[in-house]
């Protein structure tokens, strides 16, 4: 590079060369890098975090190049009237006089049009009343149609559609609908919310133990505040559903009372007892337990032995002490679900490492593993260059592995040992910055949890659809707040679950709505179609 003073002294041209320019941006660059590195490392010094530099990850990237134009290549532009449901049609004669004499007629050309039509319609229903000879009254009965109610089913449907799919806070529909001329408060709104929330929670419910069918689950969890308390909000999906629930603590035994459905019973099974012995508890508790093998304790009911006890009295009868009734109770819960077969030992959960859900098989995100390699800030220029060779490695192997999962069965044989080799060479590297040496050994530690995908392919390698799904959760968070009411909380939870769920089924919201409130029949229960695609899936093209 050329001497800035030379560069600095021609400034006093009135016209410096474009090459002098270039230069001296160049040099104006490189100067500020310095500056933003030397900054940095006198935050470290002062023990304060440096300035973020987020960049997006190498991991996932599409295949679809842009050209020049911004235009992706092999890309055609679609009629969308393809799609479209035509619900009227109506011919355009062109007028006789503007017909010149000796034309040809040639048939119509489409021209589509959309509009949407939106009417209220109040109706006044006169309901005629008769006095019976012992003095009662009878009265005639509104339309079934109506629902009984006040306010009318396509009102019912549209305020649910524009809650729950559009993000609209109830104030917001009720003005929207007092604009309409709709006479509602926003009481009565929140009651129709409410409501439907109850209505629709036996189908929500249902989502969960079909979706478990499928050979892989993810598992994520955000914050929700409820009655001005801090909660947490608890996803369980994969690309055939969707399924949140609330509750006030995030903890294991939490999570499995969520996959319990709402049903909680501790059951004492031989897979219980294989869980608790993990945890090396002393010999008189396994006793104990060994004693009881078969037992179910019920929330309010008798045991399998007729006493009248609650799991709860169970553990404090025996004096177990806090931690051993932690985990006597996570044992049972399991014991639970793999007795009503909701789950086996050989389902898989995929999380971004958070220890509520490391259960029967766990699988690790890879994204999240990369990101405890890129967080590290390094020291200086021998740290940052085997920080991003480390990463240059994790990318190629993580492509690797996607070759992996397009594979054939045969060429899959040959590949599962060279992968796991490659992956002892890569995350055995020996770095001299002791936070990437210790993230390595992390990664080492957990090798199982990120090579289940060598068995099982099908599985993903990131977690993204949980981060997707929660995200609908977060989003509604910050628009419309915390939940004030157990019903409200529970409505929210059961129509984001209903709406995730019928985008992956490739339902309309709408049309779901529709057809519950109207009593249509035409789209089936949504548990049926998630079997039903877990079985087209399973048996493969």
């Amino acid at each position: 590079m050329k001497d800035p003073g030379e560069l600095l002294s021609k400034l006093s041209v009135l016209e410096p060369s474009k090459e002098t320019i270039d230069t001296l941006i160049a040099l104006v660059r490189e100067a500020f890098q310095k500056i933003q590195l030397l900054e940095d490392e006198i935050a470290i010094l002062k023990n304060q975090k440096p300035r973020p530099k987020i960049e997006p990850s190498k991991l996932e990237k599409t295949d679809k190049t842009n050209n020049a134009e911004g235009i992706k290549k092999n890309w055609t532009k679609g009629s969308k009237n393809q799609k479209l449901v035509i619900d009227k049609e109506e011919k355009i004669e062109v007028p006789a006089n503007q017909i010149p004499h000796g034309s040809t007629f040639k048939g119509y050309k489409e021209f589509v049009v959309q509009e949407l039509v939106i009417i209220k319609q109040a109706t006044r229903y006169l309901l005629a009343q008769w006095e019976k000879p012992d003095g009662t009254y009878i009265a005639a009965k509104p339309p079934e149609a109506t629902g009984g109610g006040h306010f009318g089913p396509g009102l019912q449907q549209y305020i649910l559609h524009q809650h729950h799919a559009n993000r609209v806070p109830q104030n917001r529909i009720q003005t929207d609908l007092n604009d309409k001329g709709i006479a509602i408060s926003e009481g009565q709104v929140e009651n129709i919310l409410k409501e439907a929330g109850a209505r629709f929670q036996l189908e929500k419910e249902s989502l969960l133990p079909a979706g478990l069918q499928a050979e892989s689950s993810q598992a994520d969890d955000t914050g929700a505040r409820h009655k001005g308390k801090n909660g947490v909000a608890t996803v369980i999906c994969n690309k055939f559903f969707s399924y949140f629930k609330s509750s006030n603590t995030k903890s294991r035994i939490n999570f499995l009372e969520i996959l319990c459905s709402g049903n909680i019973e501790y059951t004492i099974t031989q897979e219980m007892l294989d869980y608790i012995k993990d945890y090396k508890l002393a010999p008189s508790t396994l006793n104990i337990i060994e004693q009881l093998l078969g037992s179910r304790f019920a929330t309010c009911t008798s045991n399998h032995f007729g006493i009248c006890e609650t799991w709860k009295t169970f553990l404090q009868k025996h004096c177990f002490g806090k931690t051993t009734q932690r985990i006597l109770t996570e044992g049972a819960l399991i014991g639970t679900l793999i007795t009503r077969e909701t789950v086996t030992l050989e389902t898989i959960f995929m999380s971004d490492g958070a220890g509520q859900f490391a259960l029967l098989k766990h699988v690790l995100c890879w994204i999240h593993i990369e990101r405890s390699i890129k967080r590290l800030i390094p020291l200086n220029e021998q740290d940052r260059v085997e920080r991003d060779q480390v990463l240059d490695h994790f990318w190629t192997f993580y492509r690797e592995l996607k070759a992996y999962k397009a594979s054939t069965p045969e060429e899959r044989d040959a590949l599962k040992l060279r992968l796991s080799y490659r992956f002892d060479e890569i995350f055995s590297f020996r770095a001299t910055e002791a936070p990437l040496a210790q993230a390595l050994k992390k990664i080492r530690d957990h090798k199982s949890e990120l090579m289940l995908v060598l068995e099982h392919p099908d599985i993903p390698l990131h977690n993204n659809a949980s981060e997707n799904d929660i995200r609908e959760y977060v989003t509604k968070r910050k628009i419309s707040g915390g939940t004030r009411s157990d019903e409200g909380r529970d409505a929210r939870d059961t129509f984001t679950s209903l709406y995730k769920t019928c985008k992956k089924l490739g339902i309309s919201f709408w049309d779901y709505l529709t057809d519950r409130i109207n009593k249509v029949g035409k789209i089936p229960f949504l548990a049926e179609l998630i079997r039903k695609k877990i079985k087209l899936a399973a048996a493969g093209p």
